[in-house]
């Protein structure tokens, strides 16, 4: 490396590199809701509006009741007024805000289950002061910090790394002979080939969502008991359900004979086409889980045609808008069986 091109970084490091001043408060929640209200505490315009869901929400109250960690939210003292600028935490602000004011009613909670339907009004008294004292830790920045370096703060929090999805979730939450056993059954050659995932996918552990969809929809009691069209909910109580204790032998019989006969009568198995390195889930569901049910009634299926696979109307159904209303989830996965039963 020359020695201009090293004037050239070490010019722009310095001009570039911001000392940003900082220290950590750890405050009560009471405290940071009534300078909220105040505008003491306040979210400016750059932030992104209110996006959270009821269940994301009530999920949040529920981790703070639990005394789980919270992420550490970011404030900035603005010179001019000295009020705290949200940096970053304004989804968690205003949930807090909604849940204290009882304009949020807890939902969809599976550790504390007793809670849903209730708001913060109807908590009994302590666990209303234990809620109100919990103290949330807060970075907050010197009011030296410029709106720019806050704004880049703000950016670089929001888009560094990847969120973990559902089913990554999945495997460190339950992780027990359920998730072991949908691990090995990933490793079955037969399914590796008529239901492929690039390599993307594969880190992604889609491969595994799928072989748990697989068996979640074959449940027909399950589906109609807990099946609502939010398909994370619905596989996140089948996974627990069956975390510890599942019929192995039933399911194991199931998935062999499903993708074995996938693999005999199914052209280029579960993919749209011969060149094809995915399977969208809503034409696995119809496939696997319509053929499994066909088996179901016919040991010995024998099917001679198959070019209804090719054609319009099963494109249509497995294509459409809302694929997870669950009329819709039916009627593809019904499709398949009443067309491989016909004779």
């Amino acid at each position: 490396m020359s020695k201009n091109k090293i004037k050239q970084i070490q010019k722009q490091f310095t001009a570039k590199n911001k000392t940003i001043e900082y220290n950590i408060r750890d405050f009560p929640i009471k405290y940071i809701m009534e300078e909220f209200k105040e505008n003491v505490i306040n979210i400016p315009d750059y932030q992104r509006k209110f996006i959270w869901t009821k269940d994301s929400q009530s999920n949040l109250v529920e981790s703070i009741l639990l005394g789980l960690p919270i992420p550490m939210m970011f404030f900035s003292i603005l010179s001019s007024t000295g009020q705290m600028e949200v940096v970053d935490g304004a989804q968690r602000l205003n949930t807090l805000n909604d849940f204290t004011n009882n304009d949020l009613t807890l939902q969809s909670l599976e550790v504390l289950n007793e809670f849903n339907g209730l708001k913060y009004e109807d908590l009994p008294i302590n666990i209303k002061r234990e809620f109100d004292n919990t103290s949330l830790r807060i970075v907050i920045l010197s009011k030296e910090t410029s709106p720019e370096s806050r704004k880049e703060l703000f950016k670089r929090i929001n888009t560094q790394g990847v969120k973990a999805n559902p089913m990554e979730v999945r495997l460190s939450t339950y992780e027990g002979p359920f998730i072991s056993f949908v691990k090995k059954l990933a490793e079955d050659e037969t399914f590796q080939k008529v239901v492929p995932f690039n390599d993307k996918l594969l880190k992604r552990k889609t491969n595994y969502e799928y072989i748990i969809r697989f068996f979640a929809y074959c449940d027909s009691d399950f589906v109609n008991n807990y099946y609502d069209g939010k398909v994370k909910e619905f596989i996140d109580k089948f996974t627990k359900k069956n975390e510890k204790e599942f019929p192995k032998k039933e399911m194991s019989n199931a998935f062999q004979r499903t993708f074995e006969f996938a693999s005999n009568n199914l052209p280029y198995g579960f993919r749209k086409s011969k060149n094809s390195n995915t399977v969208p889930s809503a034409r696995f569901e119809a496939l696997a889980v319509g053929i499994n049910l066909a088996l179901q009634k016919e040991k010995n299926l024998s099917v001679k045609n198959m070019n209804w696979i090719n054609g319009k109307e099963f494109k249509d159904i497995t294509s459409s808008d809302s694929a997870n209303n669950k009329a819709n989830l039916l009627r593809r996965i019904n499709f398949v069986k009443e067309k491989l039963l016909k004779k």
